[in-house]
């Protein structure tokens, strides 16, 4: 069998500061109130990141962290660079832009060798799908003319689904079952932390897997099997 990997990944299924406060939370109970996070939020157009800092800035200030680093470049990050903080959380936005500029400056690898090796990845609705097998369950304009959807594989076989609500049931059932994939459904208010040895849910509502025509709920707190097994 092939290894999973030694780190943590925080899926968050979009929405405000309110939405993810339990996943937000958690990330912070795990990494300390001084811990140092590293942010990339380039799934925005440059001309949004001053917003972006504001922003992440505002959201883990009512957490009492302060030690955030705004890595607005990837082609200037290095393995010392990620190594150097507690955690990378990878901003939401076009799933399609955030994927394209991650693969052109190599950051991908990086950042999937940095949750191999142990490290904690949190990922907000677009941050969140780009770990999964593909992007394919991203409802965004390809702006970038992507022609490749293969994302971190990080959950080989599993697809992350954000900002669900069960008007999405239909479609995805029928993506499962073309597929032949695991949909992770994740609503606004929910979140879910995943290792080598257990899935669970961190928020407010319940999330969704689908397995073919199959829907199962997963309540907060409850723990689930997703597979981690590296290719």
């Amino acid at each position: 069998m092939c290894p999973s990997f030694d780190g943590e990944l925080l899926l968050a299924g979009g929405g405000n500061a309110d939405d993810s406060w339990p996943l937000d939370e958690w990330l912070v109970n795990r990494i300390g109130r001084d811990g140092a996070i590293g942010y990339l939020p380039v799934a925005m157009p440059p001309d949004r990141y001053r917003d972006c800092e504001e922003w992440i800035t505002g959201v883990f200030q009512q957490h009492g962290v302060s030690d955030i680093k705004i890595w607005t470049d990837p082609a200037d990050l290095d393995e010392a660079d990620v190594a150097a903080v507690n955690a990378v959380y990878v901003g939401g936005g076009n799933t399609y832009r955030l994927l394209d500029r991650l693969r052109q400056t190599n950051t991908d690898r990086l950042l999937r060798e940095y949750v191999l090796t142990g490290g904690t990845l949190y990922g907000g609705s677009a941050g969140a799908i780009i770990c999964g097998e593909t992007i394919e369950t991203t409802p965004d304009e390809n702006q970038v003319g992507l022609r490749e959807s293969t994302a971190l594989e990080l959950l080989p076989e599993t697809d992350i689904w954000c900002h669900y609500t069960e008007d999405d049931d239909p479609e995805i059932h029928e993506y499962a079952v073309e597929t032949d994939r695991t949909v992770v459904a994740i609503p606004e208010r929910s979140g879910v932390s995943v290792t080598a040895t257990r899935s669970r849910v961190i928020g407010h509502v319940p999330i969704r897997v689908f397995e073919g025509a199959q829907k199962t709920l997963k309540s907060p707190d409850e723990r689930f099997d997703l597979a981690t097994d590296q290719k």
